[in-house]
């Protein structure tokens, strides 16, 4: 998997030059920057859109008693999706359209979730308190002739 992500990681670029010279001579320069410069500025906006609903939809859905996985991960496909709006290129420019649609989302979700694992964890805590003249038991491996106790009196920060 790790092999993958550093093979696209290395591919995207030259994947992403081409597509724009290939697009360039089909549509021209012109439009090819216009093109990049309105998608920033889309992912700009959807940016901050996502941002500003992010806490409603997650408020909203825990509202109604159900856990806001659906509405989180919907927001963070949007927000991908912005990011990758911004970035210059064609092949980012697609699987941004991609996240953004719904049921292509949907698709992608159920893809992912085959390949995951939900754990959970409980953890508990007890605690017990004691009232009155009482001292609780020491350890007997942490007392030794070694050892000075100090009140506050009895200690200052040189």
């Amino acid at each position: 998997m790790g092999r993958l992500f550093f093979l696209l990681f290395l591919l995207a670029p030259l994947i992403e030059i081409t597509l724009f010279v290939v697009i360039g001579r089909e549509i021209g320069v012109l439009a090819t920057l216009l093109w990049v410069l309105a998608s920033a500025v889309l992912g700009i906006l959807i940016i901050r859109w996502k941002g500003f609903s992010l806490a409603g939809d997650i408020r909203a859905t825990m509202g109604q008693g159900k856990l806001p996985a659906r509405a989180l991960a919907d927001a963070m496909a949007t927000f991908i999706a912005g990011i990758l709006l911004l970035i210059p290129g064609f092949l980012s420019d697609a699987i941004a359209l991609i996240l953004l649609i719904g049921p292509l989302r949907t698709l992608i979700y159920g893809l992912l979730a085959r390949r995951m694992t939900v754990t959970t964890t409980t953890t508990s805590a007890h605690y017990r308190y004691r009232s009155g003249p009482e001292t609780p038991p020491q350890d007997p491996a942490r007392l030794n002739d070694n050892t000075i106790d100090l009140d506050e009196d009895d200690w200052r920060k040189r």
